[in-house]
């Protein structure tokens, strides 16, 4: 051997080669003898070299190729691998990064032969152990290696020395008590040098008196205390208080700037709570707001806490106003002229509009409509917060009817009031109305509907279209009632809608359905089977029930029955006939050749043949359940819509796709893995991988497409396998190689879609 392959106690015994190493067999018994002896000791060091080796990472191997690799760096090191070979499992091994065989573990027998799972137990120097266990619980066959080191719980324990609180939690020995001081002794010597000789120095030019009597120094100090006086003195000068007449004249400023934007459209949601002056809650409205600048037109609809529209406003640049309310004629009259009768408005001052606790909502919050209403900004002050600026007014004791307070609530950072309180007395009846803005949006105004600025039909009471720029017919104006303006739904909240039916379950063949209406809104019906599926389900909508684009109706199968009129109730007799049929299915006889290979007993074969048959038929009907699902959701949202979702809303809608897919995968590997053993001939010709591209929203579709069909190509052949015989029925399906090749692309086709 070379001199590199050599033991150094080998050549230490009497040989007749030169130089040492093992004989040849050619010799006598002896030299047979001692040959076999200096094996047996190369074997034995080795085994002690392993037992003593000490790895720092871990890398495992099945059929000799790599999977995977760990770095050791604590007490414990784990790693899991799920193992998708091609071939049969002969053996898995566990090396350390110098190649260094450390665990062998056979694999004589598979399930269902052989046992579920296999675990190996190595004991290696200084309490160590390394474990490994092969799981065929899962689809994939699982490989778990465990390595543990008590050694590195020490060493961590000694290399932190301190612990959180500056305790000692090592012991230190008096040596090392020394060496830290001489340490830190040197440290200090090496600091205060340069700090000594950078002293000096400061003292040598800094502090003599010829320094300071020189005249570039004194003019220099003259410079800096003139300099110094002028900056106390800016300091020391208050600056202006912040009036509430200058922060609404700004926040008025920012409103007019962004409403003249002709290619924006703002849209406001506020929320209006009206209260008796013991605090209770009277009424909840909300308040819809549509502002066009290309327009000049500002379009404002009331409705009640059911979504049921009470009233409108449409107000002109020029000072037009038409109301519309429920019970009333429509009523044109100019801003800031008071009532229709002449009647001034209440508030300070003389633009407001307002006569009544049913015009309140009538008020903008606005800086601008503010005030108007308090008739200018001098009796007002200002509160400043962190984020916020309060404006607040009181009317004062003299005024008995009308507002006799108010406030308005202002963002500091971009002056945009969000927040306004109106405190009413009228027929010696106090109330307060509080608006809030809950959204605020600018909207291009090519993707605003026209139909949002103009009246509907109902609203004027003629069967003519009248626009904002006619005046409305008010003596024959009807008094039909108000309908409510459909609030169209985003994908994004369709996408909210289908992720919350996905998490209750209820897309995987259940009687719930997610429909758009004409008017754009969402419409959830469900038929379910008990008044706690039900239950389940409304708990799980509870986010979007109150929305009003979303229309939810899930009943019981009792409660459609009972909606059913007796006209429809059929009155005639129901006859069932049973048929005895010998129930022996398509793939019988293989079937029952694997079960008695197996070993199962005849009097238990028929039992089991049904119990593998309904297994095989219930796991193929899983597969499509999901395919269904995936293609349903899919086909929802085209890739230009797909494109234009929110960040958010992508992630959850690929969420659901890929939860889908990796179902499809699952049960179609099990399905797989089950049929394999009864026909292994054509099991073995199935093809290799297929490679899957996709690179985009379309490709994903087309994927998702072709998913579905070919899962139910599968569907089809299982079924005509395990059904009952007929003419049509043919088990040679499930013996051709294209059958398996099938499932192989299912599984392919899934795989990519999960990672994409």
């Amino acid at each position: 051997p070379l001199l590199a392959e050599r033991y150094p106690t080998d050549t230490m015994d009497k040989d007749n080669k030169k130089g040492g190493g093992p004989t040849d067999d050619s010799g006598g018994p002896s030299d047979k003898r001692a040959g076999a002896v200096r094996r047996l000791a190369e074997w034995e060091r080795e085994a002690h070299e392993a037992f003593e080796h000490k790895p720092q990472e871990l890398c495992v191997s099945v059929n000799g190729y790599l999977l995977g690799s760990q770095l050791i760096g604590s007490e414990l090191s784990e790693l899991t691998l799920n193992v998708a070979a091609e071939e049969r499992i002969s053996f898995c091994e566990v090396f350390s990064e110098q190649g260094v065989r450390l665990m062998m573990m056979n694999v004589d027998e598979l399930p269902p032969n052989g046992p579920g799972e296999l675990r190996t137990r190595v004991n290696l120097s200084e309490a160590r152990t390394l474990e490994s266990a092969l799981l065929f619980s899962n689809p994939f066959p699982t490989l778990h290696v465990t390595y543990h080191d008590p050694a590195l719980a020490l060493e961590a324990a000694n290399e932190r020395g301190l612990d959180e609180s500056g305790e000692i939690t090592a012991p230190v020995t008096p040596q090392q008590k020394r060496i830290k001081r001489l340490r830190l002794s040197s440290s200090i010597e090496k600091l205060n040098k340069p700090i000594s000789s950078l002293a000096s120095a400061f003292r040598e030019r800094f502090l003599s008196s010829s320094f300071w009597l020189k005249p570039a120094t004194i003019t220099a100090v003259v410079v800096l205390g003139l300099i110094a006086a002028v900056i106390l003195l800016d300091v020391r000068q208050p600056a202006p208080p912040l009036t509430a007449a200058d922060l609404l004249q700004r926040s008025n400023q920012a409103e007019e700037v962004i409403a003249a934007m002709p290619s924006v459209v703002l849209h406001r949601t506020l929320q209006l709570e009206e209260r008796s002056s013991s605090g209770d809650l009277i009424a909840r409205h909300r308040i819809e707001s549509w502002q066009s600048g290309e327009r000049g037109i500002v379009a404002r609809r009331l409705y009640d806490d059911k979504n049921g529209l009470i009233a409108g406003d449409w107000r002109r640049n020029d000072g037009v106003q038409t109301l519309y309310h429920h019970g009333s004629r429509p009523r044109l009259k100019m801003r800031g002229a008071g009532s229709p009768d002449g009647q001034p408005g209440w508030g300070a001052g003389s633009q407001s509009d307002i006569r009544g606790f049913e015009d309140v909502w009538q008020q903008s919050v606005s800086a601008k409509d503010f005030v108007a209403l308090i008739g200018g900004a001098d009796r007002a002050r200002v509160e400043e917060n962190q984020d916020t600026y309060a404006i607040r007014y009181e009317a004062g004791q003299s005024s008995t009817t009308g507002f006799i307070g108010a406030s308005l609530i202002i963002r500091r950072n971009d002056l945009h009031p969000v927040e306004q309180t109106l405190t009413v007395n009228y027929g010696k009846e106090l109330r307060e109305f509080r608006f809030t803005e809950v959204a605020f949006e600018r909207r291009a105004a090519s993707a605003v509907e026209p139909s949002m600025f103009e009246p509907e039909p109902e609203l004027v009471g003629s069967s003519k279209h009248n626009t904002l720029t006619s005046k409305p017919d008010t003596a024959s104006a009807s008094l039909a009632p108000l309908t409510a303006v459909p609030v169209v739904a985003t994908p994004e909240l369709e996408v909210e809608v289908l992720g919350l039916l996905h998490q209750a379950g209820a897309d995987l063949g259940e009687q719930v359905i997610v429909t758009r209406t004409r008017d754009g809104q969402l419409r959830v019906e469900g038929l379910v089977d008990t008044d706690e599926r039900k239950t389940q389900l409304f708990r799980a909508l509870e986010s979007v029930r109150s929305n009003p684009a979303v229309r939810i109706e899930i009943n019981t199968l009792a409660e459609a029955v009972k909606r059913q009129s007796p006209e429809k109730s059929s009155t005639e007799s129901i006859v069932i006939e049973r048929q005895e049929v010998a129930r022996s299915i398509t793939a019988d006889a293989d079937l029952r050749r694997y079960l008695s290979a197996k070993g199962v007993a005849p009097d238990q074969i028929d039992q089991e043949v049904t119990r593998f048959t309904n297994r095989i038929v219930n796991r193929s009907v899983q597969v499509m359940t999901h395919a269904w699902a995936i293609k349903r959701f899919a086909e929802r949202f085209s890739p230009e819509q797909l494109s234009a979702l929110t960040p958010d809303a992508r992630a959850k809608w690929l969420a659901i796709v890929r939860a889908h897919a990796q179902s499809v995968r699952r049960e179609t590997a099990s399905l797989r893995l089950e049929l394999q053993p009864i026909f292994p001939s054509a099991a073995s010709t199935a093809g290799g991988e297929e490679r899957i591209e996709i690179s985009s929203d379309a490709d994903l579709l087309r994927a998702i497409e072709r998913l579905f069909e070919v899962c139910a190509a599968n569907d089809r052949m299982v079924s005509s396998a395990f059904a009952i015989k007929s003419q049509t029925a043919n088990a040679s399906d499930l013996q051709g190689a294209q059958f398996w090749r099938s499932l192989r692309r299912a599984e392919q086709i899934a795989a990519a879609i999960q990672t994409r």
